[in-house]
């Protein structure tokens, strides 16, 4: 499937504007095949229509096994209240990996870009509360039907081996009643937080009407005491809604997010030293969405740094060992690790491989280790190049930079991934939609 989002304009928190590009590929035909993409490198492989083909196996809710499971010959009463209470639960119908590398010089803001670029998708509390639901009722149904396996055996088997299945059926049914047990718990943490949340909206919505009529009654005061003291109370109530705010947004708080505190309370490193990698699970595609991916964003220390880029210790050699290590253990997998997912489906959706490498450069000049560096990446992943701190450029000295980049990348032969011009065009409007009047985006395309 190709996924593509083209260029945006993202802030660090210091301010810093990131002129970004990047899309996740896969070269699929419509019947699921592979296709072979002659005379094409990692960065330039065209985009192509999504497959369909479900890369894991089908929903215990679907249509299609729903009438067999819950025949009573098939599946217990219990099995059938898990499928009717299935919107307690979250199982997303398509899930892939998809993991990203970010590569450049040091000080250019890659481990605050990784910190913030999905953080308004990356799943929320609820969204694990319901993950966690959906994956114990999968185990609950797995054992009602080794129950109901052990139960079919011991009708066709001689006696010495029944009483053996009578022994695992009594511990099968203890491990079902600790599941039943545990669902139970994990569906009443999930309604009591949907209750919480729901509540203290509702607070916040009444405060916030108060706050707007105690406004209205101070600038319509004519006694100059009587306003002070509607002012203050305007004051006190402002805080106590920041309060709630900030209640609401714990609870609504991201559950693998980096934090800018260890546990112990002490300051992180701000500086990447290592190859490090984090995992966000079962990220939605946006709001709503039943497909998903788990993304591996992988930070990599970035080279010019006299203390992390030293000779023996090169970052450079550092984000090639990562990717080529990535591609051998890939090559060399001869057995799969996924449960009911052949070997071949895991290859091709659920792979280690660096799907996209988003390397980052400086405003006004790109510098002589940047090419020396894309030259080693291209040819084993999909490359973009992403214009770091861009708010320090004017939108020509922006439109200049990317064309002498564009121009030098070409006469050094460097292939980057190219976006459908259809697609970005979308993309621009839809943003300008969003942005607003004199917001004019530079994410390519002819100008």
């Amino acid at each position: 499937a190709a996924h593509s989002r083209s260029d945006t304009t993202m802030s660090d928190d210091d301010g810093d504007k990131l002129d970004t590009s990047f899309a996740v590929v896969e070269h699929l035909s419509e019947t699921g095949s592979e296709v072979h993409w002659p005379n094409y490198t990692p960065s330039n492989l065209p985009s192509v229509e999504p497959s369909q083909a479900p890369s894991v196996a089908p929903s215990l809710a679907s249509p299609s096994l729903a009438p067999s499971l819950a025949s009573p010959s098939l599946m217990s009463d219990m099995a059938q209240v898990l499928l009717e209470e299935d919107d307690d639960g979250l199982a997303l119908e398509h899930v892939e990996s998809f993991n990203l590398l970010c590569a450049g010089e040091s000080g250019l803001g890659k481990s605050t870009f990784l910190r913030n670029i999905f953080a308004h998708v990356d799943p929320t509390k609820l969204h694990e509360m319901r993950r966690r639901v959906a994956a114990q009722c999968k185990a609950l149904v797995s054992l009602e039907d080794a129950i109901r396996r052990n139960e079919q055996e011991s009708r066709q088997c001689d006696d010495t081996r029944s009483l053996q299945l009578r022994e695992e059926k009594t511990a099968l049914k203890a491990k079902r009643a600790e599941a039943r047990g545990a669902l139970d718990r994990l569906r009443q943490e999930k309604r009591e937080q949907e209750q919480a949340v729901t509540a203290l909206r509702a607070e916040i919505h009444t405060l916030d009407a108060s706050l707007k009529e105690l406004r209205e009654q101070r600038d319509a005061e004519e006694d100059d005491g009587v306003a002070s003291r509607l002012g203050h109370e305007v004051i006190a109530l402002q805080r106590e809604l920041r309060g709630m705010q900030h209640q609401l947004a714990r609870e609504l708080c991201r559950s693998n997010l980096d934090k800018d505190h260890a546990a112990d309370g002490e300051k992180r490193e701000t500086q990447t030293t290592e190859v490090s990698a984090r995992l966000i699970k079962e990220m939605p595609l946006f709001g709503g969405s039943r497909h998903g991916l788990d993304v591996t964003l992988i930070d990599t220390p970035g080279y010019g740094d006299l203390i992390v880029d030293t000779l023996g210790n090169s970052s450079a050699d550092k984000v090639m060992s990562e990717i080529e290590g990535r591609i051998t253990a890939h090559l060399g997998q001869a057995k799969a690790t996924r449960t009911n997912m052949p070997l071949d489906d895991e290859k091709k959706y659920w792979n280690e491989l660096v799907h996209l490498c988003l390397f980052f450069i400086s405003p006004h000049r790109m510098k002589r280790a940047d090419v020396d560096l894309m030259k080693r990446l291209h040819t084993l992943v999909p490359l973009v190049v992403v214009i770091a701190k861009s708010d320090t450029m004017t939108t020509d000295e922006a439109r200049e930079f990317k064309e002498r980049v564009r121009l030098q990348l070409q006469d050094e032969s460097i292939s980057t991934f190219t976006f459908e011009p259809r697609m970005i065009k979308e993309v621009e409007a839809l943003h300008i939609t969003q942005a607003g009047e004199g917001f004019q985006p530079l994410y390519g395309g002819p100008y």
